[in-house]
């Protein structure tokens, strides 16, 4: 249950909430969101893989081979659509791992003060955040969150940035 208050609160006030969570939650915390949201899109892909077999639409339209080749391709997908989620899962937590590694390298090298334990625990909470609908884009970029309730004159004039910036603590 923390990890859903502590998600609300990122996605309020989100600099004061990234110093709150560094105080007061341990590595462990961060691990399980960093698990969190990177379990959470494999499990709907494997839902999804419950479903029947879709050739690819429009085959007719390309070139033979290159039809061919994305018809074989469907099918190496369907036949192995259960175990793709599962190497996604490992793929990005090594993802998340390095650039969270990469990041503190870099911070160190220009001067930083900090552990790796802190960073990976806001890291980890900056990835679940992506998951979440709405203003950070994880499953919508538009809507009344998003850009997609500007008018073109108000996204030229920049209302939005000025707007978001405004909200965001």
């Amino acid at each position: 249950m923390l990890i859903l208050t502590d998600l609300g609160e990122l996605l309020r006030h989100p600099f004061s909430a990234l110093s709150q969570i560094d105080a007061r939650r341990r590595l462990a915390d961060g691990l399980l969101a960093l698990g969190l949201s990177v379990t959470l899109p494999a499990a709907v892909a494997e839902l999804a893989a419950l479903g029947p077999f879709r050739p690819p639409p429009n085959l007719g339209s390309l070139p033979s081979l290159t039809a061919q080749g994305a018809d074989i391709y469907a099918r190496w997908v369907y036949m192995h659509r259960f175990l793709i989620p599962v190497y996604g899962i490992g793929v990005s937590l090594v993802l998340w791992l390095a650039a969270a590694g990469l990041i503190h390298g870099i911070a160190r090298a220009l001067g930083g003060r900090g552990n790796f334990a802190g960073l990976m625990k806001l890291v980890a909470y900056a990835a679940l955040v992506g998951q979440c609908p709405g203003r950070t884009g994880g499953w919508s970029a538009g809507g009344p969150a998003g850009r997609g309730d500007l008018s073109l004159a108000e996204r030229a004039a920049g209302g939005g940035d000025a707007a978001a910036l405004r909200d965001l603590d």
